[in-house]
């Protein structure tokens, strides 16, 4: 019950980690490609 409920809250926030270190690389990349295009 409550066991299982934590694993999947777990789950989400890892989820939720890896999206927002996608997020910030992904600006990162995008903002190199500026800077060398601009």
């Amino acid at each position: 019950g409550a066991q299982s409920l934590f694993g999947k809250k777990k789950g989400l926030d890892d989820l939720l980690g890896k999206f927002t270190t996608g997020l910030a690389v992904g600006f990162m990349v995008l903002a190199i490609i500026l800077t060398i295009v601009a």
